[in-house]
């Protein structure tokens, strides 16, 4: 108010002073509290999420551990089970892109003294792609001895596929039957890629009809065909994984290059086989030029040696 050229101004005593300053440092440090109190049970909170997180993480990853030695297991060893056998001689190995695969190989003695063997590959990845991998396979060696013929035994296997298959899956597929005495090889095909005979260390792939996929279509029909192996002779079963191999530049390996890598002398027996798979593998990574594996990477080698 003013008054005569005198300004009035109201005093506070000095009690009264302290106490709005101590209500005002009081209310500041009450906030301050409640932040830091909050804040900290957010980072609380995080922290417990992030145990969970890391936690889960390592179930899931035990999980897949336990995954990948169930589907190992169901492979048959990659050197020749048949060690008495002098007349061929085996190698096999898959690696796969992520902790499982879709891949699988397989070899085994049929009741008339054959050596069946025979790859596929299951289209997808990770666990989806094992499970089905584990199915096929079950099926075409429950088959194998039930059916008259190999292609026989892909229609059987094709039509249970197809049954109930609302994922949509399907695999490429190569089997054969090798008469161990005349080197004759019967086989039939589903779309998979085409074996290479390697002969006098000249490397080309065999001729084949196509066929279709596995799971694709019901009632389809397969067709045998023939390859005739001489004593030295190698034939070398792959997936894709191998032609598909690329650079960070999405450049491919290529057949033309795997023809290459596997022309030469590689030697006789399972060393050969050995040798040759290590080498096509060792070659992929190379090629890739550190760049991450994309496709599973499974190989079948066998050497014929004759009687």
């Amino acid at each position: 108010m003013l008054s005569e050229g005198y300004v009035i101004v109201p005093v506070l005593p000095e009690s009264e002073l302290l106490d709005e300053r101590n209500f005002a440092l009081l209310t500041m440090g009450a906030v301050e509290i409640t932040f830091f109190v909050g804040l900290f049970f957010i980072l609380f909170l995080l922290f417990r999420r992030h145990q969970e997180t890391t936690a889960e993480a390592a179930r899931i990853e035990h999980e897949l551990s336990i995954a990948k030695q169930i589907q190992e297991s169901a492979l048959p060893v990659g050197v020749s089970p048949f060690p008495d056998r002098t007349e061929f001689s085996l190698h096999a190995s898959m690696d796969a892109a992520r902790e499982v695969g879709g891949d699988f190989y397989d070899f085994f003695p049929m009741d008339d003294g054959r050596l069946v063997f025979l790859i596929a590959d299951v289209s997808g990845k990770g666990i989806p792609a094992a499970m089905f991998m584990m199915t096929s396979k079950s099926l075409i060696r429950s088959r194998a001895d039930q059916a008259e013929t190999l292609a026989g035994v892909f229609e059987q296997v094709n039509d249970r596929l197809c049954d109930g298959n609302e994922s949509g899956m399907f695999l490429t597929a190569w089997m054969g039957a090798l008469d161990i005495e005349t080197g004759m090889v019967r086989f039939v095909n589903a779309g998979h890629n085409a074996p290479v005979l390697i002969r006098d260390g000249k490397a080309s792939f065999v001729e084949q009809s196509p066929g279709l996929m596995l799971a694709m279509m019901e009632e389809m029909e397969y067709t045998e065909q023939l390859i005739e192996l001489v004593p030295g002779d190698i034939l070398y079963l792959y997936t894709d994984g191998v032609t598909e191999a690329s650079k960070e530049d999405e450049s491919r390996l290529g057949n033309d290059r795997l023809l290459e890598i596997l022309s030469g002398n590689y030697g006789t027996g399972e060393e050969a086989c050995r040798r040759i798979c290590e080498t096509v593998r060792e070659q992929v990574d190379v090629f890739a030029e550190g760049a991450e594996q994309f496709d599973d990477i499974t190989q079948v080698c066998l050497y014929y040696e004759g009687s």
